[in-house]
């Protein structure tokens, strides 16, 4: 709540941008950590296989339609998912048209398509991938008391499984859970 107050205060190119490029900061930061000291090749590996899973069941789970089992969740489904997205999509359009204005149509596709997906593919890699490899391999990550106190509790009992916690790790973790 600080952290609003004082962004807000301060401005919207001094306060919300500082923090905003201080939060995209910490937040590479704490995924390069975790690349690098976590499971990494583990995380590769899974990535790799999650990948051709994706690649190959694509075209199954997108044409599936329930027909033949009678199945009325595909219909269910579509008319949620149509429903939202006619909701949203004016105020996306809106957003994105206008600060997208000056860019070319490849730029804009690049920025705001490709670079989003491939930077939370990579995301979801590297934390997926460390919480199913320390839960395989020590089975304390996800207990049921981590994940009924909280999602901060939660985060240190995953983040306990780094090496050098003791060394700051968690204080900076903990600093940075208290600025969100």
């Amino acid at each position: 709540m600080t952290t609003f107050v004082l962004s807000a205060a301060s401005g919207l190119q001094k306060g919300i941008a500082r923090f905003s490029s201080l939060n995209a900061v910490l937040l590479l930061i704490l995924g390069v950590f975790a690349f690098i000291a976590g499971p990494t090749i583990f995380s590769l590996a899974l990535g790799v296989e999650s990948f051709g899973v994706f690649i190959d069941n694509f075209f199954t789970k997108s044409l599936f339609t329930g027909t033949a089992g009678e199945d009325q969740w595909p219909q269910w489904w579509s008319i949620f998912y149509w429903a939202v997205w006619f909701s949203w999509a004016p105020v996306a359009a809106l957003f994105l048209g206008k600060i997208s204005c000056g860019y070319t149509v490849r730029e804009f596709l690049r920025v705001n398509l490709l670079y989003p997906a491939l930077f939370a593919s990579v995301w979801i890699l590297i934390f997926s991938g460390t919480a199913l490899y320390y839960q395989a391999h020590t089975g304390s990550i996800f207990t049921p008391s981590s994940m009924t106190a909280g999602w901060k509790t939660f985060f240190m009992s995953c983040s306990s499984s780094y090496p050098f916690q003791g060394y700051g790790y968690q204080y900076c973790c903990s600093l940075r859970i208290s600025l969100m």
